[in-house]
């Protein structure tokens, strides 16, 4: 199919206004590796979504890469957010079995790799019903089945939903969609899997989760392609499937009433990326609206009112070098694991998406200007804002935390972003998370920030406030084993027995600290004195 290029992007970038040119301020809400209100341990080195579900936030994270199987179990999770006030809480746990060997990449690939909230109104008969919203996950798992959860939310739990079969690999969802057919009525949710295709479920009460699957896929992608989004555009429902080594993508079309889909547009020029984003705009060009989507390191346009003419509407590449850093990028890979979301503040009348991405930069320019990475990969948490008024669109990148020249975080991908759901916030704050292991083993690296944009931080730069995160665990800790202290500042700890004779003292690091010494002590106490001037104490069990 025939792309066209766009420069308007180009050429409005710099000198575009918009209602994000104040400086949000961004806080750390999550740090991996700490304890919730009820003692349960929150991982991840990965957040892979967050979720707005009745006025809470739920956040899936990953355990994929992550090295440290005795202090974090190799489980993915789903933590909550009740409030703007409140901690992070574990939702739910996922202890799929893992037959691999614990020195294998694979064995880590434990995923939270999609999650949506739907407001279902028809049943699968096509009848009104009162509305009903569940939130629903799917976690990886090396079962090979195909099983999804289900939130209830009268009872607090999650209902395993079993799509039915079992797999050629292990279960992989990347992606859920939602679409009322237009034909029947009937609400309809969508599960892109694997290897294996999407498959369709419908709401009936007599089901597990309240979702009855059809036994076979209604269409499949070819083999090796992963089902990377969905949207609704016109009324119409589209997916997208891509390899994940990129090189080969594919849209299609749904006929609702009898399930068909059809194949609108076909792409083979990838360069190790695969197709992300898909999501439905404002037609530039007059009423309705098109497709857009991340490919190759650009966004494009689709359109529907022109025999799906391709757009190449923007180059996320050649506008970091030219306007933002001035050093070679080696790969951008934008709007990770959800549609371009709206987010609208002041009451800007423009369209405006906000959606994060990852940046790798080129290693041999890194030599010659070195910036804040992690092997190669941007560490500052950036993330793009997409605004479009009739036919002007413009381009903006905004930073979570600016790591130049000052070192603040680890932000290495922004991968989900949502609207805090909360009264407070009048829908003027967004919540972001991330990181990506990219194959490189790591320790909870997971992270979500807030971002308010009520309140400009000074002179432009923006503030992060740091509300120091202090834990110890194992705790109790078995005799003779180590234990690990994670803390957001640096410092000292002091350990000393009941009569308070010193024990042992330390130097603390940011991040993660695993300790070892021995004490004929069954209990021993601790101070720790962190870089900010505040003092964190407590007590460790040791068991025999």
């Amino acid at each position: 199919m025939k792309i066209k290029f766009c420069f308007a992007a180009l050429l409005l970038l710099l000198f575009s206004t918009s209602s994000f040119s104040q400086s949000p301020v961004w806080t750390r809400t999550y740090r991996s590796g700490t304890i919730d209100s009820g003692g349960l341990f929150k991982g991840g080195n990965q957040i892979n979504q967050i979720i707005a579900h009745k006025g809470k936030l739920f956040a899936g994270n990953s355990d994929w890469c992550e090295s440290d199987t005795i202090n974090n179990p190799p489980a993915c999770e789903i933590v909550r957010l009740d409030g703007p006030a409140a901690q992070w809480e574990v939702d739910t746990i996922f202890t799929f079995p893992c037959y691999c060997s614990a020195t294998t990449d694979s064995s880590f690939d434990i995923n939270v790799n999609a999650m949506k909230s739907f407001i279902f109104t028809t049943d699968h008969t096509g009848s009104p019903i009162t509305p009903d919203t569940l939130l629903i996950a799917a976690p990886g798992n090396y079962i090979h089945k195909p099983i999804v959860y289900i939130r209830d939310d009268a009872a607090n739990t999650w209902t395993p939903s079993d799509i039915g079969g079992t797999l050629s690999s292990p279960f992989s969802c990347r992606s859920l969609g939602f679409h009322q057919d237009s034909v029947s009525g009937t609400s309809c949710v969508f599960a892109g899997i694997e290897n294996f295709g999407i498959v369709k479920g419908v709401y009936n009460t007599s089901f597990p989760g309240k979702i009855q699957w059809d036994s076979i896929p209604e269409v499949i992608p070819p083999i090796g392609e992963r089902v990377m989004g969905f949207t609704v555009c016109n009324n119409i429902l589209y997916a997208a499937s891509s390899h994940q080594q990129g090189g080969s993508a594919h849209i299609y079309e749904r006929t609702d009433g009898v399930g068909s889909w059809a194949l609108i547009d076909s792409l083979t020029d990838g360069t190790g990326e695969d197709i992300r984003g898909l999501s439905a705009i404002p037609n530039p060009a007059g009423t309705g609206q098109v497709l857009w989507y991340c490919w190759n390191s650009k966004s494009h346009r689709l359109d529907p009112f022109n025999a799906y003419a391709d757009t190449i509407e923007y180059a996320f590449p050649d506008s970091l070098i030219r306007y933002y850093l001035g050093i070679q990028v080696q790969s951008v890979l934008a709007a990770y694991n959800a549609n371009i979301i709206p987010f609208n503040i002041q009451n800007d009348s423009a369209d405006v998406r906000v959606f994060g991405f990852e940046l790798r930069y080129d290693s041999a320019a890194l030599v010659s200007s070195p910036r804040p990475n992690y092997y190669g990969f941007a560490t500052d948490g950036r993330y793009w804002v997409r605004s479009q008024s009739g036919p002007s669109i413009t381009y903006q990148m905004e930073y979570i935390v600016n790591n130049s020249p000052v070192i603040k975080d680890t932000l290495l991908s922004v991968r989900t972003l949502c609207v805090s759901p909360f009264a407070s916030d009048s829908g003027e704050v967004l919540y972001g998370g991330g990181y990506d292991c990219d194959h490189i083993l790591a320790d909870r690296k997971a992270w979500i920030y807030r971002g308010d944009f009520r309140a400009s931080a000074s002179n432009g730069v923006e503030e992060i406030k740091s509300t120091v995160l202090f834990s110890v665990y194992p705790n109790p800790v078995s005799y003779g084993n180590s234990f690990s202290i994670s803390t957001s500042e640096s410092g000292d700890i002091l350990f000393y027995n009941a009569l308070g004779q010193t024990i042992d003292e330390r130097k603390l690091v940011q991040d993660l600290n695993k300790i070892n010494f021995s004490s004929d002590n069954e209990v021993v106490f601790y101070k720790a004195r962190l870089q900010d001037g505040t003092t964190e104490n407590g007590k460790l069990v040791f068991i025999r």
